[in-house]
C-alpha cells in the first residue's frame, strides 16, 4: 500500500485505502483502516521534509521550564479539530495526523504503529523519539491515549495527557535527557467488544517492548483536580510513584489503583510505572468533557514534575 505523507496548510493528509482524513468535528465512529507504519519524518514527495534535522549542531540547550501554554493550547486545538475520537473513527485517525505533524515539525521522528480492534477495524499508537531509535535496548516510555469514548469531545480525558506531550516535545527538542520515547496510544478505552476489552494500544506496545522499558509514565487525565495522584498499580512495583514522590512540590500522593490506565500493561511486566491522574472530572465519558473544564495550574503541576524527572534521570 502506497502512503504519502503531504504537509497541508492546517493539517496532514495520509493516504491510505480509506482516503484521506480531514478533521472535522462530528467525525464517524465507524471502524476505519489506519496507514500502516508510516515514518513521518520523511516527504514522500515535493516540498521539505518535515524533520527539522539538519545535520547542523544544535545550539547549547537552555533549561526552560514547561510550557503550560502550549499544552493547554494543544489539547484546545485537539477537541477543536477532532471532537470524539473513539478508536478507528475518522476523529481517532485526524487526531494521530495532528499530533504527528506538531511533534515532526520539532524534530522528533514519528511513526505510527497500527494494531487490530477486538470489534473490527484498526487503531495505532503514534511513536515518537529523537535521533537514533531507542527501542532497541532499554529506554523510558512517557505516554498518554489520545482516543476518547464515543460521543465524548476528551478534553481532560485525555486531550489534557498528550498536550503534556507536546509540550515535553518542545521542550526537549535540543536536550540530552537519555533514550527516551513518547507514545500516544491508541484504543485505552473500553472497547463496544464483546468482553470490552481496553488498553489495548499500550498492551501491544508493552508486548513488543517491555523488556527494554525501564520506566513508563502514564499521562492521563491530569487536567482537572488537586492533588494529582501519583497511582502504582496495586500488582506492579511502587518503587517510580515513591521515586516521583521524593522529587515532587505540593500537590502529589502516592496511591495504589487498579486497572485504570496505559501504565498498567507494563507494570504487569515488572516494568516501574506511574499514572499521572487528577481523578474523575466533571463531564468524564461524556459530552461535558470540554476544553472550560481544563485547569492551567493542574496541567503544569504535572508536566513540571515529568520534565525535573525526566532531567535528573
Amino acid at each position: 500500500m502506497a502512503t504519502r505523507v503531504l504537509l497541508a496548510t492546517v493539517a496532514v493528509a495520509v493516504a491510505c485505502s480509506s482516503g484521506p482524513v480531514t478533521p472535522t468535528g462530528s467525525p464517524t465512529t465507524a471502524a476505519s483502516p489506519v496507514a500502516p507504519t508510516v515514518d513521518v519524518t520523511t516527504t514522500m514527495g515535493p516540498g521539505p521534509a518535515l524533520s527539522t534535522n539538519t545535520g547542523a549542531p544544535s545550539p547549547a540547550p537552555a533549561f526552560g521550564e514547561f510550557d503550560t501554554r502550549l499544552a493547554v493550547g494543544f489539547a484546545e486545538r485537539l477537541v477543536a479539530a477532532t471532537g470524539p475520537r473513539p478508536a478507528g473513527s475518522a476523529g481517532d485517525i485526524a487526531a494521530r495526523e495532528l499530533l504527528a505533524l506538531t511533534w515532526a515539525t520539532t524534530g522528533w521522528h514519528v511513526v505510527a504503529e497500527p494494531f487490530p480492534l477486538p470489534q473490527g477495524g484498526e487503531s495505532a499508537n503514534l511513536v515518537a523519539w529523537r535521533g537514533d531509535d531507542p527501542r532497541g535496548g532499554p529506554h523510558i516510555v512517557v505516554g498518554g491515549h489520545i482516543d476518547t469514548v464515543a460521543g465524548s469531545p476528551g478534553a481532560n480525558d485525555n486531550a489534557s495527557g498528550i498536550g503534556v506531550l507536546v509540550a515535553l516535545a518542545d521542550e526537549l527538542r535540543d536536550e540530552d535527557v537519555g533514550p527516551l520515547v513518547l507514545v500516544a496510544f491508541g484504543a485505552e478505552e473500553k472497547q463496544p467488544s464483546t468482553p470490552r476489552e481496553h488498553h489495548i494500544g499500550s498492551k501491544a506496545y508493552a508486548a513488543g517492548y517491555a523488556d527494554r522499558v525501564t520506566a513508563m509514565l502514564s499521562v492521563d487525565m491530569i487536567g482537572h483536580g488537586s492533588p494529582t495522584c501519583l497511582c502504582w498499580y496495586r500488582d506492579g512495583p511502587a518503587t517510580l510513584a515513591q521515586e516521583l514522590a521524593g522529587l515532587a512540590d505540593d500537590g502529589f500522593h502516592v496511591e495504589a489503583r487498579g486497572d485504570i490506565s496505559d501504565h498498567v500493561p507494563f507494570a504487569e511486566r515488572g516494568v516501574p510505572a506511574v499514572l499521572l491522574w487528577t481523578g474523575r472530572s466533571p463531564g468524564y465519558h461524556g459530552p461535558g468533557d470540554t476544553v472550560e473544564l481544563l485547569r492551567p495550574g493542574d496541567i503544569e503541576r504535572t508536566g513540571e514534575l515529568v520534565l525535573r524527572w525526566l532531567r535528573m534521570r
